[in-house]
């Protein structure tokens, strides 16, 4: 009986917080104001092209806004039939079944950008702004079954909370001092050795980084890397809170007390009221990039309290999280080569580069649960 209770008063603070939140808090950084799509065509650069969907329970919109067009369709196929179509090609990813996931990935880009004329053709950067289920959908991995190749092959791709987060993107860049310090923090190296080789790889590339293990990763350490505006990266644990995304959280060290400032656990609702300059938080953990969308069923809530989320209402320019679990020793192999392509501070393209390389050296699909949220451009977006 005690426990029920507990539970109770659990479930009714998390409320009142979640309530609080949504009166008070203000996503600062993100720019929520409207926008009207003659402003976002201006700040489009040529070949670059901006996605929104929008999921209801009859049908999905899909819009493409380019510089000189806007391109638009509507499909009838509701958010419970399109949460079960993400929810087939999710499973068949995560069970690096390539051969077995590439007819669910065509379909679903058949669905979004039609089988006509492409509205992609000539697009070298892609920004996505996606609502509902395929907001846990890799859109670097659609399938184009005409050309035989995935989205990402023909261009880059990254993700942004909304269509006025486009303001914010045409006003910042990271230069290259972005890779002259860097945290990075491995909390269970025990447990999760490949979580060492990770570290080092990324110590080797990246001058000046710091790496804490063990006992000596603590979440004080990463709050203070944070404030100071530095990348962290972070590879260990992530768990997203079903019934409460604010209670979501990724683990960033050893427990040092009871205070929730260092019980080791970054969680949402604390993300939130921390402010950063972090040009980049890598989050190398297992579902890291998922929001309520993710989740099953997919198409209850919205990705508005997810970890990338988050961190950039807390201000971080980029954020690399993942969509489903990757095998410790594939995350390492990526993010060491993320960072061998990290250049100028373009977390996009790094990205794109480094999934393109496991793309061709062919195995597995880990490279597709990786996705690049808010990313700012580079200083010149040059080639795709």
């Amino acid at each position: 009986e005690l426990r029920e209770q507990l539970d109770r008063a659990l479930v009714t603070a998390r409320m009142s917080y979640e309530e609080f939140l949504a009166r008070h808090a203000a996503p600062a950084g993100l720019d929520q104001h409207r926008i009207s799509v003659a402003a976002v065509q201006s700040l489009l650069a040529d070949g670059e092209a901006l996605v929104a969907t929008l999921a209801g329970p009859d049908r999905l919109d899909v819009f493409v806004v380019r510089r000189g067009s806007v391109w638009q369709r509507s499909v009838a196929v509701g958010d419970r039939e399109l949460a079960a179509r993400v929810r087939i090609a999710r499973q068949l990813l995560g069970q690096s079944q390539a051969d077995a996931a590439l007819p669910a990935l065509g379909a679903l880009r058949a669905m979004v950008f039609g089988s006509g004329a492409d509205p992609l053709a000539g697009v070298s950067r892609l920004m996505v702004v996606a609502h509902g289920p395929l907001g846990a959908v890799p859109f670097a991995a659609l399938w184009d079954a005409k050309e035989g190749q995935f989205l990402v092959e023909r261009m880059t791709v990254g993700y942004l909370p909304s269509v006025a987060a486009v303001v914010r993107l045409a006003d910042s860049a990271v230069s290259g001092r972005a890779r002259e310090r860097m945290l990075v923090v491995v909390p269970f190296p025990d447990s999760l050795p490949g979580t060492m080789e990770e570290a080092r790889l990324i110590r080797s590339l990246v001058p000046g980084s710091e790496v804490r293990r063990g006992a000596e990763a603590t979440e004080r350490g990463a709050r203070a890397a944070l404030t100071a505006g530095m990348p962290l990266h972070v590879a260990s644990h992530g768990d997203h809170d079903v019934q409460n995304a604010l209670f979501s959280g990724v683990t960033v060290g050893r427990a040092r007390g009871r205070s929730s400032a260092d019980d080791g656990r970054l969680e949402v609702h604390e993300i939130l009221a921390m402010r950063t300059r972090s040009p980049l938080v890598f989050l190398s953990g297992c579902e890291s990039g998922l929001g309520a969308s993710g989740q099953d069923p997919f198409d209850r809530g919205s990705d508005e309290a997810s970890l990338p989320q988050a961190f950039l209402i807390a201000g971080a320019g980029s954020v690399v999280a993942t969509l489903w679990r990757v095998p410790d020793r594939g995350a390492a192999r990526i993010a060491a080569g993320f960072y061998r392509h990290w250049v100028g501070g373009d977390a996009v393209k790094a990205l794109a580069v480094v999934q393109r390389e496991e793309i061709r050296a062919g195995g597995r699909m880990a490279w597709a649960a990786y996705s690049v949220f808010g990313a700012r451009r580079n200083l010149g977006l040059g080639g795709p």
